[in-house]
């Protein structure tokens, strides 16, 4: 099925709409009300590590359009607190908070920090990745910065027990995070989700039950 469209468009955008009006995750998302596909990831994450079973302070980092937001809250129970954060506005869920802003930045820790009043989460999931350009080696270092900004976060905010899911690109840096991870959380996994394209170097690392 070819999408129709009004004007000039580049190559790789129409290769990009034809793969995703084909895609059997993108229809399965539209068919089950999910605002992107990418919940199917998170669904295939979960459905191996069980990463939701009793986890009740949750949050979604890259959050926007909210897909992984959606996901959680079907698993969530009223009285759990579920936090999203994007550079890009989320759309109101019930039940779901969330902060726009940058991650990265003290303010939005700080924000995260009044939120928690004290509590602490137990789980964290980054599907954050930076703007990517033509440069693999770049987009590997730029993703493995924000990594090691969430790892950092959870040093302080993830309570003993909690699990990490966090978005990589394949590079000369993941085994030596990997490694890193192992010196506080009980098991350590790579994982490529099937809704993963098979020709992209995403890549997620979970960590579970931290030391």
């Amino acid at each position: 099925m070819k999408i129709k469209t009004k004007g000039k468009i580049k190559q790789s955008s129409t290769k990009w709409l034809d793969r995703n009006a084909n895609d059997r995750f993108s229809k399965l998302a539209k068919q089950n009300n999910f605002r992107s596909r990418a919940a199917y990831k998170l669904d295939d994450i979960n459905q191996k590590f069980k990463i939701l079973k009793g986890a009740k302070n949750i949050l979604d980092l890259g959050a926007a359009p909210g897909s992984w937001l959606q996901y959680i809250s079907r698993f969530s129970k009223v009285n759990n607190m579920v936090v999203g954060v994007d550079l890009k506005n989320i759309e109101a869920i019930e039940n779901i908070k969330t902060i726009e802003g940058d991650f990265t930045s003290g303010e939005v820790w700080s924000k995260l920090d009044q939120m928690l009043s004290g509590n602490k989460l137990n789980l964290i999931c980054s599907d954050m990745a930076p703007n990517t350009g033509g440069t693999r080696s770049i987009n590997h270092i730029n993703i493995m910065n924000l990594a090691e900004s969430v790892f950092s976060f959870s040093e302080n905010f993830l309570d003993r027990g909690g699990s990490l899911v966090i978005k990589l690109f394949e590079g000369n840096k993941t085994k030596e995070f990997f490694n890193k991870l192992r010196l506080h959380f009980k098991e350590v996994h790579f994982f490529k989700p099937e809704a993963s394209y098979k020709d992209s170097s995403e890549i997620f690392i979970i960590a579970i039950n931290k030391i």
